[in-house]
């Protein structure tokens, strides 16, 4: 599950982008307080990001059942297939900041955070809008 986990985490989905300074600035905490609130900030971004993307998930389920051609049922089962994919990925991640969380363990080592660049940013936008707006046009037109 871990390398699935990675490789999601590979690809270019913009919704990574506020979840990612959350995961880090939870494992980089130093004390129990600072703990807790990034802790409960991610909890909530990933429940939130769960239950979209299960909503989603279901729709690109439902729209697979439309008279529709070849080339829409693929693009359907594509987008059902890639918000499965990022619950999967969400509740792995839950399970292992959850897991940190409760263990009395903190980094020995800081890493500094990097930004996304640019370039990397215009590329999720531009694949997570693409798809969304591929989808809910043949979403529309055949449902």
């Amino acid at each position: 599950m871990k390398s699935f986990a990675k490789f999601i985490g590979r690809l270019s989905f913009s919704g990574k982008m506020p979840i990612k300074p959350l995961v880090f600035g939870l494992y980089q905490s130093t004390t129990w307080e600072e703990r807790q609130w990034n802790y409960a900030k991610l909890a909530g971004f990933l429940v939130l990001f769960i239950l979209i993307h299960g909503v989603q998930m279901t729709i690109g389920i439902r729209a697979l059942e439309f008279e529709s051609p070849v080339w829409a049922k693929v693009v359907s089962a594509f987008y059902a297939i890639a918000n499965f994919s990022a619950v999967l990925t969400q509740v792995h991640l839950g399970y292992r900041t959850t897991r940190f969380f409760f263990r009395d363990l903190y980094p020995r080592v800081k890493r500094s955070y990097t930004e996304h660049s640019g370039t990397e940013v215009a590329i999720m936008h531009i694949v997570t809008l693409g798809g969304q707006i591929i989808f809910l046009s043949q979403y529309l037109w055949y449902g």
